[in-house]
């Protein structure tokens, strides 16, 4: 794998929100959203971001002053005792990096909540995002099959403890 050394991970703020809504632009099409939806990918949503609830927390991943991921811990505000973390990163940049820069910024963040465990859903079709989060500790905790716009899909909700090291 390459890497991407000149990549920065940083909270994200109301600096980013022109680079958010640039990348969230640039990564709407169906190859994406057929694995990403947990909100809409335009402008709005990065305005959002950006004024997200102290107890919801997102992650950008820039380089050369592109914002080229993002990863959320999110779901606290909404009353949830084990935030949902999700991740996109640019299409341009995968391969090199980057969602392990984010994954790993996003797990050092949730050890530091009061919370036990992080959980993400993936479609079971989805076979590389499998392997890649099985591979930092996150493990089956149910499945059930969801109509979508490419028909019916197996989703898999995936458990991670915070307390586990962080490979």
């Amino acid at each position: 794998m390459n890497t991407t050394p000149s990549v920065i991970i940083a909270q994200a703020t109301h600096s980013h929100e022109a680079g958010i809504a640039a990348f969230l632009l640039r990564n709407d099409c169906d190859a994406v959203r057929r694995n990403f939806h947990p909100f809409p990918l335009n402008s709005t949503t990065a305005h959002e971001i950006v004024n997200a609830p102290r107890n919801e927390f997102f992650l950008v991943a820039c380089s050369n002053e592109t914002v080229v991921g993002i990863a959320m811990l999110r779901g606290r505000s909404q009353g949830y005792t084990i935030p949902s973390f999700g991740i996109l990163v640019d299409h341009s940049a995968r391969g090199r990096g980057v969602g392990r820069l984010l994954l790993r910024a996003a797990l050092r963040s949730a050890a530091t909540w009061d919370c036990a465990f992080v959980r993400l859903t993936v479609f079971e079709d989805n076979i590389v995002a499998l392997h890649f989060y099985s591979t930092y500790g996150f493990a089956e905790h149910s499945r059930s099959t969801e109509a979508t716009d490419w028909g019916p899909r197996v989703k898999i909700v995936m458990l991670r403890p915070t307390s586990l090291p962080i490979p």
